[in-house]
């Protein structure tokens, strides 16, 4: 595909006011806007971790995103969409030396359904594997509850996390893992999901 010169110097002016240098057309980008309950302060991050078609390992770091009025905005390539995961961050320490993924689906309960919080802490089973998007833009709506969990120190203390699902649950790609008290939560970049 080839620039104009219009368009190529529109990238250099974007990139000399420390835009950065965008795609070359907004095509391609997917926002998403996720309304939170109960996570103001905390912080959400698309991330993608799956294999491609020459089983690499591929990968997409979104930014940090702060959850304020319960709304955090983020923009994602659209490509990058099927399989995604969001760690969920809260606004205090964490103490379990992994971080809590928004669940898309808990197991036994169909996309569509709305989970409850004692629900969502005694599933056994979730997927943080998002089904993605081919929109330009998209609302996703989540709910968040904290429960303590044990240390990664094992000195018998617990911590305060955060544990998000979405409202109501989506369709997940991808199997289901255990849960701790309904959390999921990754010591990668992201949760491994084999969408695409």
């Amino acid at each position: 595909m080839k620039r104009t010169v219009a368009a190529v110097a529109s990238l250099l002016t974007l990139a000399a006011i420390g835009v950065g240098a965008p795609p070359a057309t907004a095509e391609g980008m997917t926002t998403i806007t996720l309304k939170i309950r109960n996570c103001d302060g905390c912080t959400i991050q698309p991330t993608l971790l799956r294999a491609d078609a020459d089983g690499q390992e591929a990968d997409y770091t979104g930014k940090k995103v702060k959850v304020s009025d319960g709304v955090a905005v983020m923009k994602v390539p659209t490509d990058d969409t099927p399989g995604m995961s969001f760690l969920v961050r809260g606004p205090g320490p964490l103490g379990i030396d992994a971080v809590p993924v928004l669940v898309v689906q808990y197991k036994g309960y169909a996309p569509g359904s709305v989970v409850t919080p004692a629900q969502a802490k005694a599933a056994k089973k979730a997927s943080g594997c998002w089904l993605g998007t081919s929109a330009d833009s998209i609302t996703l709506r989540a709910r968040a509850a904290t429960v303590q969990l044990p240390t990664f120190d094992g000195g018998g203390t617990t911590s305060a996390v955060p544990l998000a699902w979405l409202i109501p649950t989506g369709n997940a790609v991808g199997g289901f893992d255990d849960t701790q008290k309904g959390v999921i939560a990754t010591q990668n970049t992201g949760w491994p999901c084999n969408a695409g």
